[in-house]
């Protein structure tokens, strides 16, 4: 905070001086404009754009500036402009409105130190690394459709008939595994009643197999088979 009214200070002693200062050859040649009371004037706008550097709202104070240059071309206008850029990082801007300041006959700790400004605002373009550059956009070969050739009715047949098979062993093994059951309900052997468990357990669980494989393979062998005579 101590640095931006530091630097509003100087800012304004510097339009202050310099407002002074201005050739007067230059102020006469051009013609007296008619002021607009709509419009601030051109001090109104120096004030105003003084006022946003010292609260740190550079783009602002950059754009009061402008206006009130655009209303009296001063010097002291030009230097604050070029400050309020280099603040809002517009370092490239910056370095022509110093050069346009110095050029219009800057002297003694202005000029100084708008060279020295002009300088470090080369010094951080020179740092700042450059974009890379865009990648091309490659674009992908167009690639050609191919009607899929319909499905062979022998191999829809077989995996028909593999799963039919399937099913049918499936549904066998179960209906075993079903009266090795009842058969184990009625014996009275505890042995032999637990020497059942394991091979009703092994007959569900392949008919079961058997019953899901068959049906996968059976409900396939069915579509391929439909799709085949529909092609046709």
């Amino acid at each position: 905070m101590t640095r931006v009214l530091a630097m509003t200070r100087h800012l304004a002693v510097v339009v202050a001086s310099l407002g002074a200062s201005a050739p007067t050859a230059a102020r006469a040649a051009a013609p007296p404009a008619i002021p607009d009371p709509a419009e601030p004037s051109a001090t109104a706008w120096l004030e105003r754009g003084l006022a946003a550097y010292a609260r740190g709202e550079y783009r602002d104070a950059a754009a009061h500036f402008e206006r009130s240059y655009a209303l009296q071309p001063d010097p002291a206008t030009l230097y604050a402009w070029a400050q309020a850029l280099r603040e809002a990082g517009d370092c490239a801007t910056a370095i022509d409105r110093y050069q346009r300041f110095l050029e219009a006959g800057a002297s003694g700790d202005s000029r100084a130190a708008a060279i020295a400004n002009q300088q470090r605002c080369r010094e951080s373009l020179a740092a700042t690394p450059e974009p890379p550059p865009p990648r091309p956009i490659v674009h992908p070969a167009p690639t050609r459709t191919t009607t899929p050739e319909p499905p062979r009715p022998t191999a829809a047949l077989a995996l028909l008939g593999t799963g039919t098979a399937l099913v049918v062993v499936g549904l066998a093994l179960v209906l075993t595994g079903e009266f090795q059951r009842r058969a184990q309900r009625r014996t009275r052997d505890y042995d032999r009643f637990d020497a059942l468990d394991h091979p009703i357990d092994g007959l569900y669980l392949g008919g079961g197999l058997s019953l899901g494989i068959g049906g996968v393979l059976a409900t396939t062998g069915g579509i391929l088979l439909g799709r085949s005579r529909r092609a046709r």
